[in-house]
């Protein structure tokens, strides 16, 4: 099992955590769910998520490469870091019940997408100087690629996590 809400325990040397349990074929069974049935695909204008969505190897890579944020974050649950339940299409500073936002990231005009968390995790503190996120970044395109394809699937605020308040 992995960390982040894939075993039942997290980890790491600032927190210790009960995760959510999801297993990754619940991940790829919401995956599959009614929108992929209906032939919905990503926006064209977002090539990250078209490439590797409706890939389950790319999520399953990208599950393995989250083992990398769990020191900080959790799918479900504010630990060092703002959990990510709800991530997509919420505003950056705006976690609930998170209140450990850096000025520069509660000040920023950012909405979580693809794109944006494209550039968040290639380079946290280029992409949004004065962050409190002191992390080197993602430097590979494929690894970040995969990792946005696992958290948008895992993220799905009511039907892959529940957002803790």
């Amino acid at each position: 099992p992995g960390p982040g809400g894939l075993g039942d325990r997290v980890v790491s040397a600032t927190c210790w955590r009960a995760a959510p349990a999801i297993a990754i074929g619940t991940l790829l069974g919401v995956l599959a769910g009614p929108a992929l049935a209906r032939g919905a695909t990503a926006a064209p204008s977002d090539p990250v998520s078209t490439r590797t969505v409706d890939d389950p190897a790319a999520i399953r890579r990208g599950e393995q490469l989250y083992t990398r944020c769990v020191a900080c974050h959790a799918i479900e649950g504010n630990r060092t870091g703002p959990q990510h339940c709800g991530l997509f299409g919420r505003h950056a500073g705006a976690a609930p019940g998170y209140d450990a936002y850096s000025r520069a990231m509660r000040d920023a005009k950012i909405v979580w997408d693809d794109r944006s968390l494209d550039r968040l995790l290639h380079a946290p503190t280029e992409f949004l100087p004065g962050t409190a996120m002191g992390y080197a970044g993602v430097k590979d395109a494929r690894e970040r690629a995969d990792l946005i394809a696992w958290l948008r699937v895992a993220t799905r605020a009511g039907e892959a996590c529940a957002v803790a308040r």
